[in-house]
């Protein structure tokens, strides 16, 4: 059940799957039907560039998350391209 705030009524809705599509602010949303839930997203900040498609192949990515450092590093395809990044810290939203 859930209230729609612009005309505050109430409407039941059943659904066979529903998908959390909320990035960052998952365990939030999780976390408002069941407090207790534990977390199971860690936002990170780092830098990314856009490279030509020839770093990574079709359908095959690569990552790194134990690098010497303690950083995640990655090279995937991304619309026809590769998005290669490295992400330097954890943030909380």
């Amino acid at each position: 059940m859930f209230t729609f705030l612009f005309v505050d009524k109430e409407f039941t809705v059943r659904a066979k799957c529903v998908v959390n599509a909320t990035g960052p602010y998952t365990d939030s949303i999780r976390q408002l039907d069941d407090p207790t839930m534990s977390q199971i997203c860690q936002p990170s900040a780092g830098v990314h560039i856009v490279l030509p498609d020839y770093y990574s192949p079709n359908n095959m990515g690569l990552l790194d998350p134990n690098t010497s450092d303690g950083r995640v590093i990655f090279f995937l395809p991304w619309q026809k391209h590769t998005m290669a990044g490295k992400l330097f810290e954890h943030f909380i939203i």
